[in-house]
């Protein structure tokens, strides 16, 4: 085994002459005594005793005595190592007891490691070094191997050993004799123990190593590897050695001793036990060597996969974790196979339980670097895991474990990315590295998860002081502080709206400035973003210094980072020189289109426009690019959109103060569209929600918005600006809302409400949006009453009520006199439109006739009337005793197996359809995505609950009928999280599913019934007044319960402070006329007179 002293004599050694001359008298005495104290020594069983017997007898020690004494106190001593890093009078499995002290700490064992200094500077540098015959022996390969194999299990390291203050010459002298040994002398045993020792020893510097001793034992080692005696367990030793010795690269193996390995691990291929073949494995990749023999790797692979297979109980969890390791480390040279892949990740799933915080991130970081996600099994004990012991990782666990998870589009979880939260706000300041902070925040941007606000501004703060360190000469600082580490730095704040404080930026320009040279082309377009993002201009100085960087870079660029570093220039308001213009030209020129994504046109498009308006230099882009990139921008411009409560809100105000306005206003060039635009006039209104500004500073815009204003200023617009927070501290009184826009249209366009009612006209809602104000009944498009709407009508969208998408790609519409998915024409190439010529109707039979002949499909005639003459399945949706389902009002249909249906009309045609199916929304597979990843917060930064509590319940109300919560402002290159990511490293994470809806309670059809129920549920059973309505509510509980009420009604009814059941009943007439004024289309009598009904059944 690896402890073992001794090992067998190579076959020159035992074929070799006895060359041990004969001892004289003194000698044979000193050998006497020496035999005497190897059995004494070999005798005892703990570690005091030992070293209270070397104490002793130190001075009757020979060179053999010296190294069985290191040696039985490290394999005494190595259990307790194992468990602690030193023994404190603990008990081994084999109740051993060990020192009160560990071994490397008690005096005695120093004053053995002084003695044995003394016999070697005796042995090495004495001018008449002691003969054999004196009988003190000599220091051969066994006697070092087992001394130094001692010193690392008793917890000894290379720097103890350099630093001793009473034996500092012990370490230069056994690297001495080590020169000194020929490679024919070792026994391989000795080698690969000399070899592991010196690696375990090797805990700090490489200042330490001794070179000219490793590379003779190096030397040994590719000579001796081809041995019979050199056992697999000596090669996956010293393999690992060299690999630990390796750890800060400063010891390299060279191509001769790599062959050999090679050699060696073919050759014992079959021998090699499960952590044997991990160590060579993890130090395959610590070394970043490749065999040239690519059936090394291969053997390798099949090896693990059979110890898997045959011994899956010793194959360790420790095992597991540093194979993937090692392929995430080096996968040029650890190549693992698909098969391999997967029975690690079943043994990690069964050995779970069993990983240590640095196993589960190891192996996480190692399915990931390799691009292979273990399953679901392995990804939900680790999120388990991490919420239930995240509070003990370590900030490098934490980060490697978020990464994986990033990488696998795996998202952890609100519960887990909290408890990361919480650990980041624990751990130790020292602990924590620019870098390794830098890698976090950059994860958690691409989850879209904003830490609360404690926790981010504890990283800031260190992060400032580092960066500070570095700018002082903090040389371990200054080398984490690289380029792309302040590129990620800042890009993941920007990408989650956080804008850091003054001291930030200043010690962040700074290195900047500093180290602009080491920033690659991703690092400078990166960092010019988040600067613009961020609406931060750094200032002349520093951007002076990205002027050059992007000069330096611009070979480099992708179509991405001209993209984003143009986009920059212009929302910053600096216009580099001419020089570094006809670069950016020219680059855009020479550009992919293959390579362009459409948030790249859209930035091009708008640096460029931005280029061309306010810059001397003039258009960045001509010719058909800019052809291209403008009809992008006019897409997203006119795209559809769905207002916000809050907008809705801006809106209604104005049109009780009577001003004619138009919303989604779309500009003449197609170029912008604005909220509320004014009717007749260049005055725009903007209602921003909380996406428009910084998550901390709910006061301070981003840059897109700034980008924005000075295109519309220039085009003579007057834009007034209503920020959330404003309107929302208003609350609902109207007065306070009317007063407020007449202030703003008064200090921004200089118009009294008066003046703006001049222009004739009312509101005007665009047909780019999906609202709920007045839809056609045909098309379901949102009508703004223009006749021009009526003169041409828009074509109908897919996944509307009066036309659907069948699986087959054909646009079916819905019959009028049919139930959902019943009676309906299959209209084939037909766009559906009325301009059309063709009848749907001869389209739909022409499409029958072809599917009539399909061999596969056979057509069931369906008779309405039984034997007897009557109705079959007279009840809707009833299914009749031959299989058919009913319909209504003559309409039959039947389901095949196939998955097609035949519907039999009242004039006797036949119509054949499919499933209903929205191509936008994918298969139904029943599988919820994984969710989005949302804040920490409740709502964002600055917002209290007083100011929010209105808005939510609006915006809650809009989501549940299928809006959005915020409006949209992609168009003007503004990152939302909810549309385009940042700066599209990866695709943003799927929306979470739609909550379930509460499933009612069936109406009451006798009062036994509404008893029962009453006594099992909790509720109170009521009956309306109104004819034969019935509903169930819960006395004091939600009005959600009441018959009639749906989302919108309790959001009405929560803005005047009614929240329950109890408040609604107790409403006064007078409060009830109030109300109704202002909510006119509210029916709030009957509301009333139905939760007075179940709270007092019997009034």
């Amino acid at each position: 085994g690896r402890g073992g002293r001794g090992g067998q004599a190579s076959p020159e050694q035992r074929n070799a002459p006895s060359r041990m001359p004969k001892a004289n008298k003194e000698g044979m005495k000193r050998i006497q005594q020496s035999r005497s104290n190897n059995s004494t020594l070999a005798s005892l069983e703990d570690l005091q005793s030992i070293l209270d017997f070397a104490d002793r007898n130190v001075g009757t020690f020979n060179c053999v005595n010296f190294s069985t004494a290191v040696h039985r106190l490290g394999k005494l001593n190595k259990p307790f190592k194992r468990g602690g890093g030193g023994a404190r009078g603990g008990r081994d499995r084999g109740g051993r007891v060990a020192a009160v002290v560990p071994v490397n700490e008690d005096p005695r064992f120093h004053r053995l490691l002084e003695a044995i200094e003394a016999e070697l500077v005796l042995h090495l540098e004495s001018e008449n070094p002691p003969k054999l015959e004196d009988g003190r022996g000599r220091f051969g390969p066994r006697e070092v191997s087992s001394t130094l194999w001692g010193l690392a299990n008793c917890g000894v390291t290379l720097k103890d050993l350099a630093e001793h203050p009473t034996a500092p010459k012990i370490l230069p002298l056994v690297a001495k004799q080590l020169t000194r040994i020929r490679p024919e002398e070792y026994a391989c045993q000795n080698i690969s123990n000399a070899v592991w020792a010196i690696a375990t020893m090797h805990q700090h510097g490489d200042e330490y190593l001794p070179r000219e001793a490793l590379n003779c034992v190096e030397a040994a080692i590719t000579e001796r590897l081809g041995a019979d005696d050199f056992i697999p367990q000596g090669v996956s030793n010293c393999l690992w050695a060299f690999g630990s010795l390796n750890r800060n690269r400063g010891y390299e193996i060279g191509k001769d001793t790599v062959d050999a390995f090679g050699e060696g691990i073919l050759r014992h291929i079959r021998g090699f036990k499960s952590m044997e073949l991990s160590n060579l494995v993890w130090a395959t990749s610590t070394l970043k060597i490749q065999f040239e023999d690519r059936e090394v790797m291969a053997a390798m692979d099949a090896a693990m996969i059979d110890a898997a297979h045959d011994e899956p109980h010793f194959f360790s969890s420790q095992s597991i974790s540093n194979i993937l390791w090692a392929a995430g480390n080096h996968p040029d040279g650890v190549q693992l196979s698909e098969e391999l892949l997967g029975v690690l990740a079943d043994l990690s799933v069964r050995k779970f339980e069993t990983f240590t915080p640095q196993g589960l991130s190891n192996s996480a970081w190692g399915f990931a670097s390799v691009g292979f996600n273990p399953g679901g099994d392995f990804i939900d004990l680790l999120k388990r895991a991490w919420c239930r012991e995240g509070q003990t990782y370590i900030v490098t666990e934490v980060a490697n474990l978020l990464w994986s998870f990033y990488i696998l589009k795996e998202h952890p979880g609100d519960q887990t990315l909290e408890s990361v939260s919480r650990r980041l706000a624990d751990i130790l300041e020292e602990d924590m590295h620019l870098q390794t902070i830098a890698n976090i925040l950059y994860t958690l941007a691409q989850m879209e998860y904003l830490p609360p606000r404690r926790t981010m501004e504890r990283l800031e703060d260190i992060c400032t002081r580092a960066m500070r360190r570095g700018a002082e000469g903090d040389e371990e600082v200054r080398m984490a502080q690289g380029g792309a580490t302040l590129s990620n730095l800042l890009w993941a704040m920007s990408s989650l709206r956080y804008r850091p404080g003054e001291e930030f930026f200043a010690a962040f320009n700074d290195q900047c400035v500093r180290r602009c040279d080491e920033f690659t082309d991703q690092g400078v377009s990166n960092i010019m973003f988040a600067f613009a993002n961020l609406d931060l201009n750094p200032g002349r100085s520093v951007l002076d210094a990205f002027v050059a960087a992007a000069k330096r870079a611009m070979p480099e660029f992708t179509a991405q980072g001209v993209a984003n570093s143009a986009w920059a220039w212009a929302v910053l308001d600096y216009w580099p020189d001419s020089e570094l213009i006809d670069l950016y030209k020219e680059k855009i020129k020479s550009l992919d289109r293959q390579q362009i994504s459409k948030l790249d046109y859209v930035q091009l498009f708008q640096a460029s426009y931005a280029f061309e308006q306010f810059s001397p230099h003039g258009a960045l882009m001509e010719g058909e690019l800019l052809a291209t990139s403008r009809e992008v921008w006019e897409q997203i411009s006119s795209a559809r959109v769905t207002i916000s409560a809050l907008h809705q809100d801006v809106s209604g105000a104005l049109t009780r103060m009577g001003v004619p306005h138009e919303i989604e206003y779309l500009t003449q060039d197609n170029l912008f569209s604005m909220d509320i635009a004014l009717r007749g006039r260049k005055v725009a209104i903007e209602v921003d929600g909380p996406s428009h500004f910084c998550a901390n500073k709910m006061s301070e815009r981003l840059g897109s918005d700034r980008l924005r204003e000075r295109f519309l200023a220039h085009k003579g617009w007057n834009v007034l600006r209503v920020p959330w927070y404003e309107w929302n501290e208003l609350g609902h009184k109207e007065d306070e809302r009317v007063a407020y826009l007449e202030s703003l249209l008064w200090r921004i366009a200089g118009l009294t409400v008066d003046e703006a009612k001049i222009v004739p006209g009312g509101v005007k809602l665009s047909h780019r949006v999906d609202g709920e104000f007045r839809k056609d009944p045909y098309t379901g498009v949102v009508s703004d009453g223009d006749d021009a709407d009526r003169a041409n009508p828009p074509r109908p969208r897919r996944g509307m009520t009066a036309y659907d998408i069948d699986k087959s790609g054909r646009l079916v519409r819905n019959s009028p006199r049919a139930g959902a998915g019943r009676g309906r024409y299959v209209l084939g190439d037909h766009d559906g439109s009325r301009g059309d010529p063709r009848n749907p109707k001869s389209v739909a039979a022409d499409a029958f006739d072809a599917d009539r002949n399909d061999p596969g499909f056979a057509v069931n005639r369906y008779d309405p009337r039984d034997a007897n003459g009557r109705r079959r399945g007279a009840a809707r949706g009833v299914a009749t005793t031959d299989g058919s389902l009913g319909g209504m009002d003559g309409y039959r249909e039947r389901a095949t197996g196939t998955g097609k249906r035949v519907v039999v009309r009242r004039d006797g045609s036949l119509t054949v359809t499919t499933d209903s199916f929205d191509p936008t929304l994918g298969e139904r597979t029943g599988q919820s995505s994984p969710g989005r990843a949302r804040r920490s917060d409740a709502r964002p930064y600055g917002m209290d609950g007083a100011s929010m509590g209105a808005q939510e319940r609006l915006d809650r109300a809009r989501r549940a009928r299928g809006g959005d919560d915020d409006d949209e402002a992609d168009e003007n290159g503004s990152k939302n999280p909810n549309s385009i990511d940042p700066r599209g490293i990866v695709q943003p994470l799927p929306a979470r599913p739609a909550p379930r809806a509460r499933a009612r309670l069936a109406p009451l059809s006798s009062a036994s019934k509404r008893a029962a129920v009453a006594a099992t549920t909790g509720r109170r059973a009521v009956r309306s007044r109104s004819g034969d309505d019935e509903s169930v509510a819960k006395k004091g509980k939600s009005l959600s319960g009441l018959k009639g009420m749906g989302p919108g009604s309790v959001a009405a009814l929560a803005e005047i402070g009614v929240h329950t059941v109890d408040d609604l009943a107790a409403m006064s007439d007078d409060a009830v006329d109030v109300a109704k004024r202002n909510r006119p289309r509210l029916k709030l009598s009957h509301l009333r007179k139905v939760a007075r009904a179940a709270v007092e059944p019997d009034r």
